[in-house]
């Protein structure tokens, strides 16, 4: 038995006999009025209120002592219950042992049964509440028999010596009960301390794998803003670069360099998805969405990427879902994506049905398969199936993970089926949607930013060289500025308040750019249409960025997502 173990047990005894304090006081005194008042007729009064006195002295002693001596006591200390215990079961058997000797009625045969069931009573009561500690039990029998007994063989009659000694063989039957009932107590508390021990390891491990996975994020938060930047900065450089390149093998390099950028910039933004999934900072409302128009473009999309396959949609009637249309989108051309990677030749078909309020979309092909035993973990994190190489074509092993997370989100049920060799089938269960007839929508104007003015803040000297170069290509006049105070000196040297201002959300020195947008439309006393750049993954940082309630485009930048927002902003704002 381990020390740890005995503590365990020590306490537990200690916990039990001070939850039988209250119970057993009541008793004692409870039946010590009884005794006294069936004996106040054939005894001296004041003999019987002497012992009363005497037992409820003794009652409450034992009782403040057993929840004095617990665990969370400063009297406790293992060998002091035990000892405490043990006396004061022996002094309270003892005082109930006194009884047949202070007050004895000889021949009275009516008096001699209430003996007889006093003693027994008491004594398989005591076995009741001393079970968790055998040497309690074996103190209080003992103290509570030999004054009994002895009385039974001083009167030396047959019938008294009989007497004496059956309470002398029920004593030791009990103690040998006890003993088994101590036994089961223990290999009772075994069974307790072992799942204590489990459930504390598993509270240790549990912790040392959320401390693992905060390592994770706030590494990979710190690595893919650290990646962001001077990535970001190239993607502004060869888009400013572009238009000045008039050879045609300049411009196949540029294009290479775009797709070797392009390749990058969607890995980041898969690592970005899964920390604005922690964060809450995806919108999930639900509007009526066509899922066909939705099918129809990922398809057009993909035919000119996968040549070698063949894409089919066999959504021929018009299907609508209600469902965020982003959150759609972005799983059905995560599993599209999927397909494709995974379908060496054959087809990747897109079909639906609809039941009077669900809408089935199933996306199936003729890939590799996945093995039975896989299907229940491909939607974990950095999982991915052949591609021991790491291709990084294939990704990173994020998107199916994304995939389960945006259909948790959204409330869409995923269901996966596949058989190694021959394809795959996922189906998505969608809540029916209602035709509504398109709006009326301007389309955005090149031509409205010509003469414009654009502030840019942002601390990295290389991006503000490149935010300059891409706005001025676009006909903007630009201010830029690495700080608050840097930006705030250039406006002033101006006399047009700024059309649109683009800030970096982290500047220097714990420095944000959504005080810097407020502090220059204090400024000017006028809401400025703003936009934030930022590549934190931290999802407290999306948070912030999110709930500022101004645009937010992540690095790296997206160049046509970043004009187009920024002529939106300004026809919004100059209507």
């Amino acid at each position: 038995m381990s020390e740890k173990f005995k503590l365990y047990v020590a306490e537990e005894r200690a916990k039990s006999t001070a939850e039988h304090a209250l119970v057993s006081i009541l008793s004692e005194l409870g039946h010590s009025t009884l005794t006294v008042a069936l004996l106040w007729s054939m005894f001296p009064a004041s003999e019987l209120l002497a012992w009363f006195a005497c037992a409820a002295t003794v009652s409450l002693i034992v009782y403040i002592l057993h929840n004095q001596v617990l665990p969370d006591k400063p009297l406790y200390t293992p060998r002091r219950w035990f000892f405490s215990v043990t006396c004061s079961s022996f002094s309270v058997g003892f005082v109930w042992g006194l009884v047949p000797v202070l007050f004895f009625s000889p021949d009275n045969i009516v008096y001699l049964a209430f003996i007889i069931a006093l003693y027994t009573g008491y004594v398989s009561g005591g076995l009741s509440v001393t079970f968790t500690h055998q040497p309690s039990f074996v103190a209080f029998s003992t103290g509570i028999t030999l004054p009994f007994a002895a009385r039974m063989f001083f009167q030396d009659e047959q019938v008294y010596n009989t007497i004496g000694a059956l309470a002398i063989f029920y004593v030791a039957m009990l103690i040998y009960v006890s003993k088994n009932m101590n036994t089961l107590f223990l290999e009772t508390a075994k069974i307790q301390f072992a799942n204590l021990q489990l459930v504390e390891d598993l509270a240790r491990e549990k912790e040392a794998v959320e401390q693992a996975v905060s390592a994770k994020d706030r590494f990979l938060a710190a690595a893919s803003h650290d990646l962001r930047q001077p990535l970001n900065a190239i993607s502004l450089f060869v888009d400013a670069l572009r238009p000045l390149q008039t050879k045609a093998a300049g411009n196949q390099i540029i294009e290479k360099i775009r797709l070797s950028l392009k390749g990058l910039n969607s890995m980041l933004h898969s690592l970005l998805d899964i920390s604005r999934l922690d964060a809450g900072a995806v919108d999930s409302t639900p509007k009526h969405t066509s899922l066909t128009t939705l099918t129809a473009q990922l398809v057009e999309e993909y035919q000119t990427k996968a040549a070698h396959l063949r894409l089919v949609n066999e959504l021929d009637d018009e299907y609508t879902v209600f469902a965020n249309p982003t959150l759609v989108y972005r799983v059905v051309r995560n599993l599209v994506d999927n397909a494709v990677k995974y379908t060496n030749e054959g087809l990747v078909t897109l079909r639906a049905r609809q039941d009077d309020d669900t809408v089935y979309l199933e996306i199936e092909d003729t890939g590799i398969g996945i093995p039975q035993e896989k299907l229940t973990t491909v939607f974990d994190e950095f999982e991915q199936l052949n591609n021991p190489e790491r291709n990084r074509e294939k990704g990173l092993g994020l998107g199916l993970a994304i995939v389960k997370r945006l259909c948790d989100l959204g409330k869409i049920e995923i269901q996966l089926k596949s058989k190694l060799g021959f394809g795959t089938l996922v189906s998505l269960r969608l809540r029916r949607g209602v035709i509504t007839e398109p709006g009326d929508h301007a389309e955005p104007n090149s031509d409205s930013l010509h003469g414009k003015l654009i502030a840019v803040i942002d601390d990295e000297q290389s991006i503000l060289d490149g935010m300059q170069h891409l706005v001025s290509s676009w006909g903007c006049d630009t201010i830029v500025g690495e700080s608050q105070d840097k930006i705030m000196a250039a406006l002033t040297q101006q006399s047009r308040v700024p059309d649109l201002i683009i800030s970096d959300l982290r500047l220097r020195e714990g420095s944000r750019g959504i005080d810097v947008i407020d502090v220059i439309c204090e400024e000017y006393n006028t809401d400025i249409p703003a936009i934030l750049v930022t590549g934190d993954t931290a999802p407290e940082h999306i948070n912030e960025a999110q709930q500022s309630g101004l645009s937010v485009i992540y690095k790296p930048v997206d160049v046509q997502l970043l004009q187009a927002e920024v002529i939106q902003l300004i026809q919004q704002h100059h209507p």
